[in-house]
């Protein structure tokens, strides 16, 4: 029960921001990148809204501590290089970003597996 819960929150997850991946290549299109940025950091907000109006409405736990860790040390680890690489050029390279995407397939794949 708790497998098919964990993956059917990912494939969930993914299918809800589909929309954001379409808004953020229309904006590449575009040369708009600022939208590309407040999209994602309104994305952000919203969803710790979210997760902090139900902790509010109803508490809940994450019974599986290798699911918790494993998104905390991704989280920490892409928020890290997300500020190193901004910070660094003021922009995110090419290579940059896909050393990001590639945190997010490995975070995946180890959420999937476990």
């Amino acid at each position: 029960q708790q497998f098919i819960q964990n993956k059917s929150g990912t494939i969930l997850s993914i299918g809800t921001n589909l929309p954001e991946i379409a808004l953020v290549i229309e904006s590449l299109r575009k040369h708009s990148p600022g939208l590309i940025l407040g999209d994602v950091l309104g994305s952000a907000a919203t969803n710790t809204l979210v997760i902090a109006l139900l902790g509010i409405i109803s508490p809940f736990s994450i019974d599986q501590v290798t699911v918790f860790q494993t998104t905390t040390v991704v989280l920490v680890m892409a928020l890290g290089l997300f500020l190193w690489f901004s910070h660094t050029k003021r922009s995110i390279s090419f290579r940059e970003g896909l050393a990001l995407v590639s945190l997010y397939i490995a975070f995946l794949t180890a959420h999937l597996m476990l």
